[in-house]
């Protein structure tokens, strides 16, 4: 979901003029889609993440943890959802959701953490960092894209930027030697 979150964040304008943009939704509408939408993409990560830890504690059968700090995340939502809308609108509103729910799902990993007696996290660390250096990578490629091609069709922009974006970030994670995509590459060769 990072590279996934860089990629709505730079392409975030393309994308909804190519989705959305037509008949009542303006080019204005656009604009303040593509505001909120890049601080939505910010907590894409911590959303993902939530749901693998909320499963967690559930297949422990321990349910009440996860409510309990979900309410907790409501309450931080709502609190910085009013003070993030007078400075930033709509995008107040997004960023918000985006803060609460990576607080959220950084708690339930620390409680889980200490529940289970540690979780490997020198690999996850070591994943995380591969994963932010390829898609590193992938956003300068797909800026550089956008930079190069200023007056592109908004559709060969949206599928050359996802293309573009998606090749690199494979290449990149190669290179890094990501231990998820030599699994996925056994998966694949299993299957076949």
């Amino acid at each position: 979901t990072i590279p996934s979150s860089v990629g709505l964040i730079l392409l975030r304008t393309q994308l909804i003029q190519l989705l959305l943009q037509r008949g009542a939704f303006t080019a204005q509408s656009t604009a303040q889609t593509a505001f909120a939408l890049q601080f939505f993409a910010v907590g894409l990560f911590a959303h993902s993440g939530l749901e693998i830890l909320t499963r967690t504690f559930y297949s422990l059968h321990d349910t009440a943890t996860p409510v309990k700090i979900g309410v907790g995340a409501i309450a931080l939502n709502l609190v910085l959802s009013l003070a993030l809308f007078r400075v930033l609108e709509q995008g107040g509103l997004a960023l918000a959701n985006s803060l609460a729910t990576t607080l959220e799902m950084l708690a339930l990993l620390f409680l889980l953490r200490k529940r289970l007696g540690g979780i490997d996290g020198a690999r996850i660390v070591s994943s995380l960092l591969k994963v932010a250096l390829a898609s590193a990578a992938m956003g300068v490629a797909i800026a550089m894209l956008l930079g190069a091609l200023p007056n592109a069709s908004v559709l060969l922009l949206a599928i050359a930027g996802v293309a573009l974006g998606g090749f690199v970030f494979l290449v990149a994670t190669f290179l890094l030697k990501s231990e998820e995509l030599a699994l996925a590459l056994r998966l694949a060769r299993s299957r076949g």
